[in-house]
């Protein structure tokens, strides 16, 4: 064992998760097969580093090859962004609502330019996103007060923890930024699916990470595999089990599958997109499912909206 980190997932059980050291070699070799990260990297760290996404990617990973990490010494908008121009920032991996913010103050700030502006950043935007998906880059140039205050060095980021907002991925992406979403738990010693730099536009959380397995069962929960139900994971980066929890073990490890308790579906590339929690899903009269996760990124396109639950 090397550490152990307590979730409670969707309940108010906590449970240690308890990670080896075997485990998280695994993640090192895994993570750095997909992307490149080395010692002239400087990777901003801003999450708590009882979370798994900061302990492996804002500590452990970054340590493993001699990268520099710069920590805020208070968390705030304005520390943020003078962190990012200031520090050489290559690497931002955070929770999607800073992200969010990010995105939002940008918007703003055309907004307050008029109709003409709105107009020509759209365009801008369009005229970007077609040039990229043909290896060009323009975005430094176009936004270039947009990547001024994200830091010129800044070539990843990177988001994991919650489902992230299709429509501001695909914003930052045409903004010049390539930001790579990943996906795991805590239980799976952090990310086990990323996508690709080259697929940074596409919504999905990506492939498994190279060692790893990635399976949907079908809703009756047999072996198989489903156009949409929960996914299971194989592979060295699986933990070793729940701290003094045998009971609490056994119901999430099947067969040597860790069922993650989350709903997705796998295209025909092996690309995974997470559509929700088994236990948020709800069941209409008629039989049709329902994904709160769905619903919320919905109603929260409305200016009238700052929160919802």
């Amino acid at each position: 064992p090397a550490v152990i980190l307590y979730t409670s997932g969707t309940t108010s059980d906590p449970k240690g998760v308890v990670l080896s050291h075997a485990n998280l070699i695994a993640e090192r070799y895994s993570a750095f097969g997909v992307v490149d990260v080395s010692e002239n990297d400087s990777v901003l760290g801003v999450l708590p580093l009882f979370h798994s996404l900061a302990q492996l990617a804002n500590l452990l990973l970054p340590f493993a090859v001699g990268a520099r990490v710069v920590y805020l010494e208070t968390l705030s908008s304005q520390e943020l962004v003078r962190a990012l121009s200031e520090r050489q920032i290559t690497i931002f991996c955070c929770v999607p609502q800073f992200f969010y913010l990010i995105h939002e103050r940008i918007m703003r700030e055309v907004e307050k330019r008029g109709s003409a502006a709105q107009r020509a950043f759209k365009a801008m935007l369009a005229l970007n996103f077609r040039a990229r998906l043909m290896g060009v880059n323009l975005g430094p140039r176009l936004f270039a007060k947009v990547h001024a205050t994200m830091g010129k060095q800044m070539r990843l980021f990177v988001t994991g923890g919650s489902k992230f907002d299709p429509a501001i991925g695909r914003d930052l992406y045409s903004l010049g930024f390539t930001i790579l979403q990943a996906y795991g738990l805590t239980e799976t010693s952090g990310a086990c699916t990323i996508n690709t730099p080259h697929e940074a536009h596409i919504d999905t959380v990506g492939r498994a990470l190279p060692g790893t397995e990635i399976k949907i069962l079908p809703p009756d929960g047999t072996s198989g595999d489903g156009a949409d139900g929960e996914v299971a994971i194989r592979g060295p980066l699986i933990m070793k089990g729940y701290f003094n929890r045998p009971d609490a073990t056994a119901t999430v490890m099947k067969d040597g599958w860790f069922l993650s308790g989350d709903l997705g579906r796998m295209d025909a590339r092996g690309r995974l997109t997470i559509t929700g929690r088994k236990k948020e899903v709800i069941i209409l009269a008629n039989g049709k499912n329902l994904y709160p996760e769905e619903i919320e990124a919905h109603y929260r396109k409305s200016p009238f909206l700052q929160e919802i639950a």
